[in-house]
């Protein structure tokens, strides 16, 4: 039997969008995205005092375990110091950033079922912990949409209407730790600080879209282009329980090693 080559295992094949009214998924399959705020996610989290779609933390920079430090603007001088647990770092504008947030499927969630010389086919493998989060919190339908196709959209639509986003990865960080990998960005202010969630979310493996020149406090809506014949609608029980198969061809004098 075939096996996937580790350096292939983070390759997306296919971005995954949730939700509970199949209409919403259909108006994004047709060209529609519908983009929220960072500031709305943390809402949501007050809102519905739960952890999953919602999110206190998004795009906020969190420290822990500081020496905190005042001092007199006019002669700078000390007036106060003291120690604190933990302080959230927050800006309007980083607020007012729109995204689209999916999750992904990589070669990683493959498991091989049956192969030939020049092809393979396999399941997709979601943990039980993944299954009741992604129910509980995003959805009985899915929309399963090529992440190349995707890509290749977004970017020929965002050229023609002006729009500057950017994309990739969420990376996953335990936030009671100051990892400076997560801190650098909102140092240097670049648009990689957006795609940093704490460790609890690390099952959505989440793939995020975020406009960079569409600031507002409301929701935003974009048009591109049609995306119904490089995706599909299912509900979450046929993608959880083994109803779709992944066949993937390949050229077996290039593409494969033989293992000893």
């Amino acid at each position: 039997m075939y096996e996937i080559a580790p350096l292939l295992k983070d390759r997306m094949i296919s971005l995954v969008k949730f939700s509970d009214e199949k209409w919403t998924l259909e108006s994004l399959q047709n060209g529609t995205l519908y983009l929220n705020t960072l500031e709305y996610f943390r809402k949501l989290e007050k809102e519905t005092n739960e952890r999953g779609m919602g999110d206190d933390n998004e795009g906020r920079l969190i420290l822990t375990e500081l020496n905190i430090k005042m001092y007199d603007n006019e002669n700078e001088k000390l007036i106060l110091s003291g120690k604190a647990k933990s302080s959230a770092i927050k800006t309007q504008e980083d607020s007012e950033k729109h995204v689209l947030c999916t999750s992904y499927i990589d070669f990683g969630n493959l498991e091989i079922i049956d192969q030939g010389k020049d092809y393979f086919k396999s399941n997709i493998i979601y943990t039980e912990e993944q299954k009741a989060e992604f129910k509980k919190h995003f959805g009985k339908y899915a929309l399963i949409i090529s992440f190349t196709e995707f890509v290749n959209n977004i970017n020929d639509s965002f050229k023609t209407k002006g729009i500057e986003g950017t994309s990739g990865k969420v990376k996953y960080s335990d936030f009671s730790i100051n990892y400076m990998k997560r801190l650098d960005p909102f140092i240097g202010n670049t648009s990689d600080k957006y795609l940093w969630k704490d460790l609890y979310f690390k099952n959505q493996k989440e793939y995020r879209l975020t406009i960079l020149n569409r600031d507002s406090e409301k929701p935003i809506k974009i048009q591109v282009g049609d995306m119904s014949n490089y995706s599909a609608i299912i509900t979450s029980d046929e993608l959880f329980n083994n109803e779709l198969i992944v066949e993937s061809h390949f050229n077996p004098e290039t593409d494969t090693i033989k293992l000893e």
